[in-house]
């Protein structure tokens, strides 16, 4: 199978403007092509966490979420520090119905990203899934400060609030 991207070279610069082009077209064409291109970039550049990465985020959008986990636990491992894979992870969780593990995810992506609407909002549906009503409320409202027409939170904090 060929990798899409000839002749390949250790110039690792080359590679990820390539690897970009090629996600971003393989995008167009199905997650089940970008899935199988970034494996094969994996198979070939196992030390390079924009394979795994881009893969995870194939395997969130076709609901495939215990390997989005795995891909970008592997990217962690590499020691890789993208902030964003907090998020992919979180939000793989969060659909998995692992609710502590979106929470714990998604607090470490917020303490560097405080205004994302879409994190705030899934850390608070996955705080009410455990219980945690207090913690979901001030999500809620945090996502309302942020984006004060969002009307799935605002529907969300009046049924936790009692509100009608």
């Amino acid at each position: 199978m060929s990798v899409g991207v000839a002749p390949w070279t250790d110039d690792y610069s080359n590679i990820a403007s390539a690897l970009i082009r090629h996600y971003r077209k393989s995008l167009k064409n199905r997650d089940d092509q970008a899935i199988e291109y970034f494996s094969a970039v994996i198979a070939k550049f196992p030390d390079m966490g924009v394979g795994y990465k881009r893969r995870a985020d194939a395997y969130l959008r076709k609901r495939n979420y215990k390997r989005a986990i795995d891909d970008i636990t592997a990217l962690m491992a590499l020691g890789g520090h993208d902030i964003d894979a907090y998020k992919i992870r979180g939000m793989a969780h969060q659909f998995d119905g692992n609710d502590l593990g979106a929470i714990e995810d998604l607090t470490v992506y917020l303490s560097k990203k405080y205004n994302d609407v879409e994190a705030l909002e899934l850390r608070a549906v996955a705080y009410g899934n455990i219980g945690q009503r207090e913690k979901a409320i001030a999500d809620f409202r945090g996502v309302l400060f942020l984006n004060p027409s969002h009307r799935r939170a605002r529907h969300l904090l009046g049924r936790l609030s009692g509100s009608p």
